[in-house]
């Protein structure tokens, strides 16, 4: 079995992220590159603790930096390439929102990045992705984000594999070059967990 494949037989749970998430990334770090660049930026990490991916890697030592708009940092594409100057291990993303945008700008500035960790929407069986839009704000509905095949398409675009998906709620991509095993097949479950959205600007791009 290899590296990729154990992943679906993990069978613990960190304290902090909803399912899990931390304790997978904690395990791909100690695959990958254990010891080394024990770093994470976390855009849209809430208050570091509740439904937190990075809240256990920092209690393993990793250098945590967190984003987000209730700590009154509001991360636009003008900003998110330079919101930080420390070079992530791990990227974890999930804004509610323009994450495609914000996401496809990141790889580019940090390109070297092994790990990212991307919520995507599951209510969406094609490629797409909303409008970019700095005002955004997600009010409860399906309106957010990025549909699954969006990601693998940014994904492979960009030179990583999309390895593992996470309860049909969190992608896992890592960096092609790293990838020294054959990965299984990749799929989700289509999933509505919020009411269709009826907002006027609710205007998506089709990838």
């Amino acid at each position: 079995m290899n590296w990729i494949e154990r992943m679906y037989d993990l069978k613990g749970k960190d304290l902090y992220s909803q399912n899990g998430e931390g304790y997978y990334l904690e395990y791909l770090h100690s695959v990958l590159m254990p010891k080394l660049f024990m770093g994470i930026l976390d855009f849209g990490g809430g208050d570091g603790f509740h439904l937190s991916n990075s809240r256990h890697l920092k209690n393993l030592g990793f250098d945590t930096r967190i984003y987000d708009r209730e700590q009154g940092q509001e991360i636009t594409l003008d900003n998110c390439t330079f919101i930080s100057n420390t070079y992530p291990y791990i990227i974890s993303i999930d804004l509610d929102g323009n994450d495609y945008w914000i996401l496809e700008s990141l790889i580019k500035q940090y390109f070297h990045t092994p790990i990212i960790i991307a919520e995507f929407n599951p209510s969406f069986t094609d490629s797409r992705a909303i409008k970019y839009n700095i005002d955004h704000v997600w009010d409860g509905t399906d309106y957010y984000g990025f549909s699954f095949d969006a990601g693998v398409k940014l994904a492979e675009a960009n030179g990583y594999k999309v390895i593992f998906q996470i309860a049909n709620m969190n992608m896992i991509m890592v960096r092609e070059d790293l990838i020294n095993v054959s990965i299984p097949p990749v799929t989700f479950q289509q999933n509505n967990f919020f009411e269709k959205s009826n907002r006027p600007d609710s205007d998506w791009v089709f990838i």
